[in-house]
């Protein structure tokens, strides 16, 4: 699969996802929830293309102490997904 396929798949689930969060709230905020869904889709494609090839952002490839890009890339998802998950739940338990 190509790479803007890929990431275009990738947008429009975060999209669909920022969606879904926003309506929670309300239908006002359904715009705001597909806009950073969107970005944080983006922001997503962007780190895992870094973290498979760290010469995009100028990082030397044999400094690094992981010899499977992947592994890195799980681990920096489940800890992500582990903060934001603890972010909207105390959003929603704010109210």
């Amino acid at each position: 699969m190509k790479f803007s396929v890929s990431c275009a798949i990738n947008i429009w689930i975060g999209a669909s996802i920022g969606t879904l969060f926003c309506s929670i709230k309300g239908w006002q905020s359904i715009a705001a929830g597909f806009f950073y869904g969107g970005l944080a889709a983006i922001m997503g494609t962007m780190v895992g293309a870094t973290a498979v090839n760290p010469a995009l952002c100028g990082l030397p490839i044999s400094k690094l102490p992981i010899n499977d890009p992947g592994l890195a890339v799980g681990v920096f998802g489940l800890v992500l997904l582990g903060v934001t998950v603890l972010l909207v739940k105390s959003s929603l338990k704010i109210e």
